[in-house]
């Protein structure tokens, strides 16, 4: 119980914080956006390169197994539920590839650093750094895509948005796989850490004496990213509905699950399963809210799924941290 109040009591004071300078009317959501911006463009990437310069080879090639476990309940838990939402309950494609992202995308950049950082410590950048990579390199080009392919998408639908980044207006007709993973490839939190990936297996490690270079405004980020969700949940007014109730069920409860099961069978060792499947119990990330804004469909859904899983999480967190130890 000590290592969950560690871990999750910073969070929740955190949020709280910044549902309290919503609430006061101290941000508004560009303000909350730009934060967002920030810790994209500086703070994380900042942080995930100083954290994985300073692990060892060994350590980032014996990774394999969590990078598995990691990719299995990211992009499974979004080809799942967008099956499901689009074939099974007849679903429109927009609404089942919205519902996917809320589903498979985990909000790890943010909370991971506050929650792993405190878990397992300095390693922590690795199990960060794939899930910032699945999301960037994979879901949002395929998100993209699927909601330009829906022919009732709204035109908006065509510029390429991330996470809390302003995205660069798109030219006419809707922009091609290359042009999305350009644009994510040009993005310092999918460079920074595979740069230092490759540094890392070329045997160079970080010296001491540079570390406080990167480490003063990466150690920002969990904050900084925890107030502006913060301000985003409050400005956001939440409702229940089934497809709500469904998609947060999935993301907080049955993907780690899921997760949990594939490394039972798997065999793989304890401190492995505990950290991909806490990773996989991290809340919906906030990109479901803005990519269903450009859009102008299921914002509100969109927005109650990011409401209920946040709020939630410090419950399901807490009790995949303390089964899973």
């Amino acid at each position: 119980m000590n290592s969950v109040s560690q871990a999750l009591a910073p969070v929740v004071v955190t949020l709280a914080l910044g549902i309290l300078a919503g609430w006061r009317g101290l941000f508004d959501a560009g303000e909350a956006a730009a934060i967002n911006r920030m810790v994209l463009r500086f703070c994380l990437p900042l942080a995930l390169f100083a954290g994985i310069m300073n692990m060892s080879r060994e350590a980032v090639l014996s990774s394999g197994p969590l990078a598995m476990l990691i990719l299995f309940g990211m992009l499974g838990g979004y080809g799942a539920a967008l099956l499901l939402a689009w074939r099974v309950a007849g679903r429109g494609l927009t609404a089942s590839v919205l519902q996917a992202l809320a589903i498979g995308n985990p909000s790890v950049p943010f909370i991971g650093t506050v929650v792993l950082g405190t878990i397992v410590g300095p390693t922590s950048a690795l199990p960060i750094s794939l899930a910032s990579l699945t999301i960037n390199i994979v879901l949002v080009p395929a998100t993209l895509l699927l909601l330009a392919a829906d022919p009732d998408r709204d035109d908006a639908a065509r510029d390429g948005v991330a996470d809390g980044i302003r995205p660069t207006p798109a030219p006419a007709g809707a922009p091609g796989l290359g042009s999305h993973l350009r644009h994510a490839l040009g993005e310092p939190v999918v460079w920074a850490p595979v740069l230092a990936l490759l540094l890392v297996l070329c045997g160079l490690r970080m010296p001491h004496a540079l570390l406080p270079n990167f480490t003063l405004l990466g150690q920002a980020t969990g904050g900084v990213a925890l107030f502006a969700a913060g301000v985003i949940l409050f400005l956001n007014r939440p409702s229940l509905d089934r497809a709500v109730v469904a998609s947060v069920l999935a993301r907080n409860v049955l993907v780690p699950c899921a997760v949990w099961g594939v490394a039972l069978g798997a065999g793989v060792g304890q401190a492995v399963l505990r950290e991909a499947v806490v990773t996989m119990s991290m809340p919906t990330a906030s990109m479901v809210v803005i990519l269903a804004s450009r859009v102008d469909r299921g914002q509100r859904e969109a927005s109650s799924v990011l409401f209920f899983s946040t709020v939630l999480s410090v419950a399901t967190m807490a009790v995949f941290i303390v089964a899973t130890g």
